[in-house]
């Protein structure tokens, strides 16, 4: 059943993600500025020198998943 992601959704990405070592990753719903479509769920997580970045939406059923290079900062998207 189509699902439009939600904070809840994101919160379970997190915690997915936190217990598997990967502390610092950014998850959240993507804004206009994204390279998403605004409301999925896009995640990035730093492995190394690079970034592997993913949005979602069971709305649309279905997931992207792309490398990128670091924001100057040292991270996958903003906070």
């Amino acid at each position: 059943m189509p699902h439009t992601p939600t904070e809840q959704d994101v919160r379970e990405s997190r915690d997915a993600l936190t217990k598997l070592g990967y502390t610092e990753a950014v998850i959240r719903l993507a804004r206009p500025d994204d390279p998403a479509a605004e409301g999925t769920l896009i995640a990035g997580v730093r492995i190394g020198e690079a970034c592997v970045l993913s949005s979602s939406t069971r709305q649309f059923g279905g997931s992207t998943l792309w490398l990128a290079g670091l924001l100057p900062g040292g991270h996958c998207l903003k906070p």
